[in-house]
């Protein structure tokens, strides 16, 4: 419990809205029953359309989130050491409504330990571009490949997408440690026109925001899209700057305060994943694809059936 709320209440929250729009049961979010007691307050979470998808099961990786897991795939990893400083992965298994358990498919939304302050040793700075604690980041990447393969055992599915903030370029060691186990990061695939960036941190741009696929769940991916409606806006329209210094009176506006605009400092990656009886036919904008291979994440999209999050986007 935190500020007084249960741990679903921003989830709640949200759904309330979007259901005030667009019509009750329109969405729905994943209840969290089991997860670590000193849990952040930025937190990973999903909401979902029911009339396209059904949630079959969800769980948290720390250690008693996975304890019901017959695997022996994480038993070398202390897992709540690792996410010690980092967001624990939250995991969804959905199936879709015109479908069955052929069709189910996996999500792992995560949020890593962030490039910011002194760390020593595999934690310093060394001036390569991967900022301060790449090796509290890559542990825990490691140990969400461990994570997919225990789900695997127990829920029969190899369509696993990773997804979320990494805080890692595409280049750096917990991105190359996932790929090195046989996943596909499709971040790389976004369209020209968005500029091939989903964050901007004094003046520089790049994406530290990712999804990568198990080879069964890249063919399922249709197309993808960078949703660029936060990083490259004024940091004075920022939810965390609410009638800070400067902006008194701007929240008031209606032009301001009704758009779509900052709501994060990181943008939603947005992918059409098609399973089920959709997946034999692909959107007319489809952008083409490289051997099948396509994706990005993110649910910012009104047609979209899942949107993963991390609490700082996507």
């Amino acid at each position: 419990i935190h500020f007084g709320e249960d741990r679903d209440y921003a989830h709640r929250v949200l759904v309330e809205a979007l259901n005030a729009v667009e019509g009750e049961g329109t969405w729905d979010y994943v209840p969290v029953e089991d997860f670590p007691e000193d849990e952040d307050v930025i937190r990973n979470g999903y909401i979902y359309r029911p009339a396209a998808v059904e949630l079959v099961d969800s769980l948290i990786l720390f250690e008693d989130g996975v304890e019901h897991l017959d695997s022996a795939a994480l038993d070398e990893y202390d897992v709540d050491e690792i996410y010690s400083n980092a967001r624990e992965p939250m995991a969804a298994l959905f199936q879709p409504v015109d479908g069955d358990e052929d069709d189910r498919f996996a999500l792992v939304v995560n949020h890593l330990k962030s490039k910011g302050g002194d760390g020593e040793g595999d934690n310093a700075d060394t001036g390569d571009g991967s900022g301060s604690f790449n090796g509290d980041r890559t542990p825990p990447a490691e140990a969400m490949v461990a994570f997919t393969e225990a789900m695997q055992g127990e829920y029969g599915t190899d369509r696993f997408y990773l997804m979320g903030d990494f805080n890692a370029y595409a280049a750096e060691d917990p991105m190359v440690t996932i790929e090195d186990a046989g996943f596909t990061n499709l971040s790389a695939q976004h369209s020209e026109e968005t500029g091939n960036y989903s964050y901007n941190y004094s003046g520089e741009s790049g994406s530290l925001d990712h999804v990568v696929a198990s080879d069964a769940a890249v063919e399922t991916v249709a197309q993808t899209h960078i949703w660029n409606t936060n990083a490259p806006e004024p940091i004075a329209l920022e939810y965390s700057r609410y009638e800070a210094s400067g902006t008194p009176g701007l929240y008031g506006e209606p032009a301001w305060s009704e758009s779509l605009w900052r709501a994060s400092d990181h943008d939603p990656i947005i992918a059409d994943i098609l399973v089920g009886e959709s997946a034999g036919s692909e959107p007319a904008d489809s952008p083409a694809r490289d051997g099948g291979s396509a994706a990005q994440v993110g649910d910012s999209d009104p047609e979209a059936a899942t949107g993963p999050g991390s609490g700082t986007g996507p």
